[in-house]
């Protein structure tokens, strides 16, 4: 689910320039690629389950668990920083910001 969110496009709109309508549009991969990344280490160990045993598949799952917490904290902070959300997607656009 995590691999599928990161491609869909989550918000788009028009910025009116000098020279006309601008669009701009967003992804959740636009933010960060963290969550799609852990979600392809994910299915890795899905994978990899099959192929150990015993104590291997300690290991794999470990992997796998990790992978989700990491995806669940990547989204959290993400979703809990507008402001560098906004500051992320405007730098993708090429607009430059002023301090």
């Amino acid at each position: 689910m995590a691999l599928l969110a990161t491609r869909q496009r989550w918000s788009e709109g028009t910025a009116t320039v000098a020279g006309g309508a601008f669009p701009l549009t967003a992804k959740g991969s636009d933010v960060t690629g963290v969550p799609a990344a852990l979600a392809i280490v994910g299915l890795a160990a899905l994978v990899a389950v099959f192929a150990v045993r015993k104590a291997g598949r300690l290991l794999v799952a470990g992997v796998l668990t990790l992978s989700g917490a990491g995806i669940v904290v990547a989204a959290l902070l993400m979703g809990l920083a507008p402001a560098w959300r906004a500051y992320r997607q405007s730098l993708a656009d090429g607009l430059s910001i002023r301090l």
